[in-house]
């Protein structure tokens, strides 16, 4: 006999229990239940899902950005303030004149650098803002280390000159 044959044969022999009366009305009240609850939560988790994912992805690289750039603008103020008190500290009253010039340029550059960090805050933060907001800073500290260094070449000079 073949296997096709004896699976014939037994599947005529087997005969299905029928289920207990109402079996059907039951299980299609607990399938509506079920699906009444499970469809609401399962929609929930997705959107929420979907909001925190997409909140997340935006977090960390704005957090990361504005981070990087707290931390650049507290170097670069700290320095350029240490670099303003020395030099009002130790500019003579014959250079006093180049300080004042220095400090009307520092104020220019510190108006133009409140006006860049407005936009940064006001708008999407974009790589070009931040570098501009980063060389506003730079060119700060840089305008008060050239003041700085030809102070000393001047001051240097006049030592010469008197010996």
């Amino acid at each position: 006999m073949s296997l096709e044959n004896e699976l014939k044969q037994l599947t005529k022999q087997w005969t299905p229990l029928s289920p207990p009366s109402g079996h059907e009305k039951r299980f299609a009240k607990r399938l509506i239940r079920k699906q009444k609850f499970k469809r609401p939560y399962w929609s929930a988790a997705a959107v929420l899902l979907l909001l925190f994912g997409l909140g997340v992805s935006q977090w960390p690289a704005q957090n990361s950005t504005n981070a990087e750039l707290e931390v650049s603008t507290t170097f670069y103020t700290q320095a350029i303030q240490t670099r303003l008190m020395h030099l009002e500290k130790n500019t003579p009253a014959v250079h006093a004149q180049s300080l004042e010039d220095a400090k009307t340029q520092l104020v220019i550059l510190q108006e133009d650098y409140q006006r860049l960090q407005q936009q940064w805050q006001e708008g999407s933060p974009h790589p070009i803002l931040l570098k501009a907001l980063i060389q506003n800073l730079q060119q700060q500290l840089n305008l008060l280390q050239t003041l700085e260094k030809n102070l000393t070449t001047i001051e240097k000079n006049d030592y010469e000159n008197v010996f």
